[in-house]
């Protein structure tokens, strides 16, 4: 190989080159698949998305072994295949089933931001001189427009998450405890009259209201009232922190890896649905980013920033055992508990005002809701495609009864967390990539044996894929600059 050659396809870990492969591959099935559903149970996209478990699976359960220093070429032009693959994915979900269109300007502008989008997105991946070193926020800048527009088309989504937002902040403004709030029912329209809500447990339905206040932890609202308060309208907080979310991931290392893993989360053909549903994972999403991050750049303050990912969410509590793969070594005591303590003091501070005003209010809306939430055939879960495939229950009236699933199937994705997590603090590395990939891992397990698992979680996980692999990325750089440094330190002495 030539010396040109050399600077044309840097060589890195062997394990990181195999594994962003095999995890580029996944991620590029999954939000395409995710996109395809959007979201929602499908017999044959859903055993196409087994592969994704699979190969992400895979990452732990190979048998470890040395691998040489290898060529990123390849593991980039997966990620090109995959930016095609998903651009076209982009540009005709982008036309259709995510936009409304009011005339034809709008379509024009839809068309021309999206193939700017892929053109920069190319460019990027080929280190074309003309993006240069700050493409990314060109990027960036683009995917942020489009999910203003997003915004701007679909001024009153049709989904619950949006008015939960919406009522909530105003009630904040006004002086009301957002807890303690009721909304609309806004399916009762789909359901012949006098019957209730199917997507709703039957004990929160009274007349046309559900009697439950904001549904999501303190943070995810103090997020988004800003955005709120500025405009009056919640989701360009959602536009903002998906966008930062894939410009930071892409720049976490300044490698080639990480660009590569930016820029597939940023052509996400799902990204407008989930903006344009205003759901909160965006949000979880950043705060992980951010505290891969702090713990690269910033490592006094990381266990505050990771406070703050653990109560963005109610579900984050399924991370809370991989957090011993965080904790400084070699391990103490103290400095276990000064770790866990600060974590512990940032997630209160930002949470306890608001769920301290009625914690009765507070308790009922995010986390008894939570547990009442009924089981969804629609979900992108393996109980949903076993559900839909019981056969229906003819009563000696001649009534026919469809299958409802037994109370204890929601305790399925809760027992099988518990060889996950032995499984995974077992095999991954006491690392920052290591919490991270076990972050995905979990929520795939969790997500495709769940009663709900839908585009916004899924689409968390297929992220935190691609964000193992710029954090990798970042460690390797990391500990090769480390020992740089060292070398040089000693040719002084």
């Amino acid at each position: 190989m030539t010396q040109d050659a050399a600077l044309i396809e840097p060589r890195t870990d062997g394990s990181l080159v195999f594994q962003a492969r095999l995890l580029f591959i996944a991620a590029v099935i999954y939000q395409v698949i995710l996109a395809y559903t959007t979201g929602l149970y499908s017999f044959y996209p859903l055993m196409i998305l087994i592969s994704v478990i699979v190969i992400s699976w895979a990452i732990v359960l190979l048998p470890d072994r040395e691998r040489p220093e290898r060529s990123i070429r390849t593991a980039v032009e997966i990620a090109g295949a995959g930016l095609m693959l998903q651009g076209c994915f982009l540009v005709i979900y982008g036309v259709s089933s995510y936009y409304v269109p009011r005339n034809s300007w709008d379509s024009r502008v839809v068309l021309m931001a999206l193939a700017a989008m892929l053109m920069v997105a190319s460019s990027l991946l080929c280190r074309d001189p003309w993006v240069g070193k700050r493409g990314i926020w060109l990027l960036g800048f683009l995917h942020f427009f489009m999910g203003c527009w997003t915004v701007w088309l679909a001024p009153k989504p049709y989904i619950d998450v949006w008015l939960f937002h919406q009522d909530s902040a105003a009630a904040f403004l006004h002086g009301i405890n957002p807890y303690s709030i009721t909304f609309r029912n806004m399916y009762l329209n789909l359901e012949p009259p006098g019957q209730l809500s199917r997507f709703y447990s039957a004990e929160v339905q009274q007349g046309n209201r559900v009697m439950f206040g904001f549904p999501y932890p303190p943070l995810s609202f103090l997020v988004y009232l800003p955005s709120y308060i500025l405009t009056d309208e919640s989701r360009y907080a959602h536009a903002l922190a998906f966008t930062l979310g894939g410009v930071l991931m892409a720049r976490l290392s300044g490698g080639k890896l990480a660009m590569c893993a930016g820029i597939l989360l940023l052509t996400a053909p799902a990204t407008w649905q989930i903006i344009h549903s205003a759901w909160t994972e965006p949000f979880l999403f950043l705060a992980l980013v951010l505290s891969v991050m702090t713990a690269l750049k910033w490592p006094k303050v990381f266990p505050l920033i990771l406070g703050l990912f653990f109560v963005m969410k109610q579900y984050t509590i399924i991370f809370v055992p991989l957090v011993w793969l965080l904790l400084p070594r070699p391990l103490s005591w103290r400095t276990s508990l000064v770790f866990l303590g600060l974590m512990g003091l940032s997630g209160a501070v930002v949470s306890l005002p608001l769920a301290l005003w009625d914690w009765k209010a507070f308790w009922h809306s995010t986390i008894t809701i939570q547990m009442m939430q009924p089981f969804r055939f629609d979900a992108t879960s393996f109980l949903a495609m076993i559900a839909n495939a019981m056969p229906a229950t003819i009563l000696p009236d001649g009534t026919i009864r469809e299958f409802q699933p037994p109370d204890w199937w929601s305790w399925i994705p809760f027992v099988l967390l518990l060889p996950t997590w032995a499984v995974l603090l077992w095999r991954l590395p006491r690392t920052l990539a290591g919490f991270v990939l076990g972050v995905g891992l979990t929520s795939i397990v969790f997500l495709f044996f769940n009663r709900q698992a839908f585009l916004n979680y899924h689409s968390f996980a297929a992220g935190c894929l691609l964000l193992y692999v710029a954090a990798f990325e970042a460690q390797v750089m990391q500990a090769n600059d480390s020992r740089s440094d060292q070398a040089a330190a000693s040719e002084v002495k």
